[in-house]
Parts: structure tokens; sequence; C-alpha cells
């Protein structure tokens, strides 16, 4: 059903308004005179993590299947240890530069204790949801009503102090998550891209939403006030004849902000844009084959189960023959 070549359909070249088809080339972009990706240590690591995850479960289970018991008791051990890491992966964060693949999870587990200490009085906060935060009100007021019979106002003072104290809170976290408004990535697994600047192409393996702050005008009251959004970043996979000269460095994968990179817009398609040009239609990276399954009709390349159930996303099937496309489980 998929497959790794290419079907001649036409050129294009991004701008960012859409992209233009046929020989016309956009002043904003060069795709022969385009920049190196830049490495990241942080992108590489989960990747490596997934990639170590994933081949330690496939030989627990040929154990068990060949009645090994010892050894997959062994390999489960090493399972739970590299699990460890990888929820450490997951709090921690930032590039350490110099230290590549698992060898820095290590450093930053012997260096956790020292930033457990920077930890914020606002993030030591207990955080109640709905539930919890309407009982502990009823509770409180109960309290107040009996400290106020009981003509003990030093207590009844204390009470209301509290309640007004979770009260705000409340309202502080309504408002926080008002201003933080959800929304769906631009991008998908698997999907080909283009970086924006520099012009190389690669493949979407992953990605990852953080919280920046941004400074919103309100032309009503003419008052300027910061607010927290939500932005997605990527883990992309660099086709490899756009960073030979780093080769000697290990693998390449990329972090890119989403307003870095440009893809076909519909009913543009990667196939129809780049299918007549190998060079950049094909990604050519070594994590290729053991996170993707092959390219679909769009030219696009399908995530592996394990690679879409990390992310908690759904198989998409997409055929280049114009049949609708569809989603499901794998059979």
């Amino acid at each position: 059903m998929y497959s790794f070549c290419g079907h001649p359909r036409g050129v294009g070249i991004p701008s960012r308004r859409g992209w233009c088809h046929g020989r016309v080339r956009c002043s904003a972009f060069n795709f022969r005179r385009s920049g190196s990706p830049e490495h990241s240590e942080r992108a590489h690591r989960e990747v490596v993590l997934f990639l170590a995850q994933r081949e330690l479960e496939s030989a627990f289970q040929r154990l068990v299947n060949m009645e090994m018991y010892e050894e997959a008791r062994q390999v489960a051990s090493q399972q739970e240890k590299l699990q460890e890491l990888a929820s450490e992966e997951l709090e921690g964060g930032g590039e350490e530069a110099g230290l590549g693949g698992i060898a820095s999870l290590f450093k930053r587990k012997q260096d956790k204790g020292a930033g457990e200490a920077e930890v914020s009085q606002d993030d030591r906060k207990p955080k109640l949801d709905d539930g919890e935060v309407v009982v502990k009100l009823l509770s409180l007021r109960t309290d107040l009503q009996r400290a106020i019979d009981g003509e003990d106002y030093a207590r009844a003072s204390a009470v209301r102090d509290e309640i007004l104290e979770i009260e705000n809170e409340v309202e502080r976290q309504k408002k926080a998550s008002k201003d933080l408004a959800q929304r769906e990535p631009k991008y998908s697994l698997g999907q080909c891209v283009v970086h924006w600047q520099d012009g190389w192409t690669g493949v979407v393996c992953g990605m990852q939403q953080e919280k920046r702050k941004k400074s919103v005008k309100n032309p009503d009251e003419g008052s300027v006030r910061e607010v927290e959004e939500l932005v997605y970043s990527y883990h992309v996979l660099p086709s490899s004849q756009y960073w030979k000269k780093r080769s000697s460095e290990g693998v390449c994968v990329a972090l890119v902000d989403e307003s870095e990179l440009n893809a076909p817009q519909p009913p543009a398609t990667w196939r129809s844009v780049h299918g007549s040009d190998p060079e950049n239609f094909l990604i050519y990276h070594p994590y290729m084959y053991l996170l993707f399954y092959g390219q679909d009709g769009e030219g696009n390349y399908v995530p592996s189960k394990k690679l879409r159930d990390k992310y908690k996303k759904q198989r998409k099937d997409v055929y280049w023959n114009g049949g609708s496309s569809s989603e499901g489980e794998d059979a």
C-alpha cells in the first residue's frame, strides 16, 4: 500500500501566501541555496528514547514467546529503568551542548536535586479540581458559621481569610484558562515540511506544546497586558542531503517552531508539488524506516502504530488513486 518511491506530478515552491506552482521562482525562497538545519539534542534524545523503548518491547515479547523467562525479566528491568529516564525527560527540558542520546539524561538525573530547590512558591500550591473546591468551600463555610455561633471571632476571621484565598485562586485559574486558548497542531505526524528561511526539507516525527507569553493590546481600554498562549514546536527529521557536513557529528534531528515551517495547502499536496523532483520529494534520514511505513497518496509519510500511540493519533489512510481518506485501527 505504501512506498518509499515517488511519482512525478509537477513542481512548486512555497511562499508565505501559499505555494507557487510550475517553474515560478519566489524571491524569498531558493532550494538550491538552502541553509543547514540546526540540530536539537532535546528532540534527538526523545527520538532515541522512543526507539530504545520499542526495541526493548520487541525483545521482551520474543523472549516470552521462546519461554526464556529469566532473560525476559532482565529486559523488563531495563524497560523500567528506561521508563524512569523517559519520565524525567518529560519533566526536564532545555538543551545541553556536548551531550548526545541517553548520556545527557543521566546527567540531568544527577542534577535533579539542585533544580528542585528552584521551584517557585506558586508551583508548590496544590491544585484542586472543581469538585474538591466545592467540598472545601462548603466545609469552610460550615466552620465559619460554627465559629460565629460560638462567638469565636478570631477563628471566624481566619476561616474567612482562607475562603477568600481559595475563591481568589479559583478566579485566577479561570482567567488563566480563558486566556490560554487550546488549538490543534498545524502539522501532523509524518507530514513533509519545508523550513521557511533555510529551505531544507524534512518530515515531522514528533511535537510538543509550550506556554509562551505575549503582549495583547486592548483598543477599547488602550491598555496592554501579557497573556500566555500555547505554541507548537515540532521534532523534524531533516533530509540528509542538507546536513552532510555535520554527518561526522552524528544524526541530525531538529526542533522547529511552527511559524518557521511551511507545507503545501490543499488542494496542493507534497506529491503534486515535488513529485517530479526526487531530491525534494523523498526524505532521506537514518530513522525514517524505524518510524514510518512509507509514503501515502499525498507524498507524506505514514507513522508507525507505536509512534501514533505515543502522540495519541489515529491511523489515517490517504490513497494516491483518488480514493477517499479513512481513519481506523491497524488490523
